[in-house]
């Protein structure tokens, strides 16, 4: 499994960008003496806004979209056991304040 990214940032006094695109490989085999190996590529984005506009007071929002594995498994073609893949999202926010210091 090989996946590279790049993380861009941008920032400002108020706001705070950061975006990570990536792009992976992955090779598996189906586990038999007469071995198939099955060639993926998926990819995907991961991002980050965070806004601060008073001192202790910040609104933040993750979230990453990409074709990455869902965990479950359908029988294929020969009984070969493969792994779903589909396009995901999963996100979080929040408000943080930060308590001033004594």
């Amino acid at each position: 499994f090989i996946r590279p990214s790049l993380g861009l940032t941008a920032n400002s006094d108020i706001v705070s960008l950061y975006v990570e695109p990536y792009l992976g490989y992955t090779i598996t085999e189906d586990g038999k003496n007469n071995t198939k190996l099955k060639h993926d590529l998926n990819y995907g984005v991961y991002g980050e806004i965070y806004v601060r506009p008073l001192q202790n007071l910040e609104w933040y929002f993750e979230a990453e979209l990409g074709n990455f594995l869902d965990g479950t498994s359908v029988s294929g073609q020969d009984s070969i056991t493969v792994s779903k893949r589909g396009l995901g999202f999963n996100a979080s926010t929040g408000i943080t304040w930060y308590l001033p210091a004594l």
